[in-house]
Order: structure tokens, then C-alpha cells, then sequence
């Protein structure tokens, strides 16, 4: 977990200033609002990632046998390892701390609905104005725009253009992701840098969209500098009077060639594939242990050999004896047998 966590900051940190020295002054706001949200994500998803193999050795592991007779103990001493309860101690402060920010969180976002709850909506296209007593410069949140009241009759129309891009191009939703993030990683630096670069970048797409209708590249400056000292609005909010000044000021007039701008969308490809690279997790894959040698087998070690099989008894085969000719009946008549006299008693 430790690792993890060490790898989102760094991650994030290398990110950020890849934009910081190489995208921020570039005149690419849509891309550059995409590398931010793919940058926050990739930090976080990468180094769970498993594109790694470590492989490990199996004739390394060891299996611990549960039956066997635990040690004797040694006797307990007075010492204390507080060590052990320091992840303890860690995860409460962590918790705590995102407590804070979650409070925070949801007091702007009721202090939002509040104001849209009590207040009536004028429809204006795909927004809603909330007009509010206090006076203040204009500030939108999700498709509201809230104006001061006072400021209903003299609505400038170049201000009104400035809130209505925040509106189509949804840039409440980056603002809550970021909050969220914030809120879950409050100890990651990088976050704060990234949520505000990310408010800036949304200034930079609001301007640009009203230099496209206006076409007043001369006279807008003069008009975000009469508006910079106005109150500050909600924390959530997008507002015209966001700070940074000099920034904004500098890209309404900057002019750079499609080559650069083509240079430095291409370039980002390998800086994030080498950051994919180092960046991700580990996957472990255990290789079997090589079989053991063969054993030469005593004769103690042979089998016994099976008894032999019984004898199997031959049968006797029958013979086919022919019956004996009959007796052929005696008769003196024969040679020899001639004057012989038979008395039979």
C-alpha cells in the first residue's frame, strides 16, 4: 500500500510538470483540458496496473506447518513497541482529515443548492440565471449562472457569453472530480496543482469562446481587469474574475503556428508510454522448482516379488477306443481241428 501510495505522488508530480513546462502556454485548450483529467486518472490507475512480472522461485518458498508445537515464549518485558499501532494511528489521521474536506465539501455544495432553492431561475438557453442580492461578479456552477441583482438591468453581454461556455462545456464536473480526489488523497501536493491549473485551463476555453464571438481581442483585456477586483465567489464555482490575470491576458493575444501546436500534442505520446512503463504495477509469477535427482533404489527398497501364479492342471484328453470286433462262432471245421473230440461236463 505504501508503495502505491508513494507511486500516485510521483506520478502525479511528473505529470503535472510535464504541463506546467510543455502544454500550459500552449494554445490548445481542449487538449489540454483532456491531459489533465487522462493525467489525474493515469496516476491513479496505473500503478494498479499489472504489467510486470517478477518472477519468483519456487524452491524458495517456504510452507510453514500449522501443527507444529508453537516455542516456548519468552518471558513478556515492560517494553512497548508502539510501531505496531503506527498504521493504525496513520489510517485515523487520514480519516479525520478526509472528514474535513468531506464537511467542506458538501457545506459549498448546500450553500449552491441553498441560493438555487430560495431564489427563482431565468431560463436563458441551456442555463439558468439565479439572480442574488449580494453584490458580486457573476459565478456559474453545473447550468446556473448566479448574477447580481443589481446588475440585472446593465447584464453586459460579453460577461454573459464568458458564463454560458462554462455551461455547455460542463466544467463543474472536472471542479467536483478533483474535489473528490482531493477529499480521498488529501496528502498527495500535486492534487492543489492540478485542481488549479485545471480552473485556469477553464478560464482559457471561457475566453477564447467569447474572442470567437466578438472578435475583441483589443477591448476584453481592458474588461477582465475592470472585473479582477470583484468578491470572490463559491469555491466550486467558475468565475470571470479568476486569478492569474497575466496568463489570461497573455493567451487572448498569443498567436503560435499549427506545426508547434502538432509538435507538442505528438510528443506527449512517448512521455506517457515511458511513464506507463515506470510507473506500473507488478505481477507475480512463480516458476516451479526443478524435480529432484532420481534416487538409487536399494534391494531393501525393491518391492517383494509377486508369488507365482497356481499351476494350472491339464486335462486328460479322451481317446475314441473302438468297441472290440464280436467273437466269430467256433466251428471243426477248421484244418486241424479234425477228429478232436469236445466232452463238455
Amino acid at each position: 500500500m505504501s508503495l502505491y501510495l508513494l507511486k500516485i505522488i510521483l506520478g502525479s508530480g511528473l505529470l503535472w510538470l510535464i504541463y506546467h513546462f510543455w502544454l500550459q502556454n500552449a494554445k490548445m485548450f481542449r487538449f489540454n483540458r483532456a491531459y489533465l483529467i487522462i493525467a489525474l486518472l493515469a496516476a491513479y490507475i496505473v500503478p494498479l496496473l499489472p504489467l510486470h512480472q517478477v518472477e519468483i522461485d519456487g524452491s524458495q518458498i517456504y510452507v510453514i506447518n500449522e501443527q507444529m508445537e508453537p516455542e516456548i515464549a519468552a518471558p513478556a518485558t515492560s517494553t512497548i513497541d508502539y510501531t505496531a499501532y503506527l498504521p493504525m494511528a496513520l489510517f485515523i489521521t487520514w480519516g479525520l482529515v478526509s472528514m474535513v474536506f468531506f464537511f467542506r465539501f458538501g457545506k459549498n455544495l448546500l450553500a449552491i443548492w441553498g441560493n438555487v432553492r430560495r431564489r427563482r431561475a431565468q431560463d436563458i438557453g441551456s442555463a439558468k440565471i439565479i439572480y442574488l442580492p449580494e453584490k458580486q461578479g457573476p459565478y456559474t456552477f453545473g447550468n446556473y449562472i448566479f448574477w447580481s441583482d443589481q446588475e440585472r438591468e446593465s447584464m453586459n453581454p460579453i460577461l454573459l457569453t464568458h458564463e454560458l461556455a462554462h455551461v455547455k462545456q460542463r466544467h463543474s464536473w472536472d471542479i467536483l472530480f478533483v474535489e473528490l480526489l482531493i477529499i480521498l488523497t488529501w496528502f498527495n501536493p500535486f492534487v492543489y496543482l492540478f485542481r488549479r491549473s485545471i480552473r485556469l485551463n477553464h478560464e482559457f476555453l471561457a475566453d477564447e469562446a467569447v474572442v470567437y464571438e466578438f472578435d475583441n481581442r483589443k477591448t476584453y483585456p481592458y474588461l477582465i481587469l475592470q472585473h479582477a477586483s470583484s468578491q470572490a465567489p463559491m469555491a466550486l464555482s467558475s468565475a470571470f474574475h479568476y486569478s492569474n490575470l497575466k496568463k489570461r491576458l497573455s493567451m487572448i493575444t498569443k498567436k503560435q503556428s499549427l506545426g508547434q501546436l502538432w509538435l507538442r500534442k505528438l510528443s506527449i505520446i512517448p512521455l506517457l508510454g515511458a511513464f506507463l512503463f515506470a510507473f506500473a504495477g507488478e505481477a507475480l509469477a512463480q516458476t516451479p522448482p526443478p524435480p529432484p535427482p532420481p534416487k538409487e533404489k536399494s534391494k531393501s527398497d525393491l518391492p517383494p516379488p509377486p508369488p507365482p501364479p497356481p499351476p494350472v492342471k491339464a486335462k486328460k484328453a479322451k481317446k475314441n477306443i473302438p468297441p472290440p470286433p464280436p467273437p466269430k462262432p467256433f466251428s471243426f471245421d477248421k484244418p486241424g481241428y479234425q477228429g478232436i473230440r469236445v466232452v463238455v461236463k
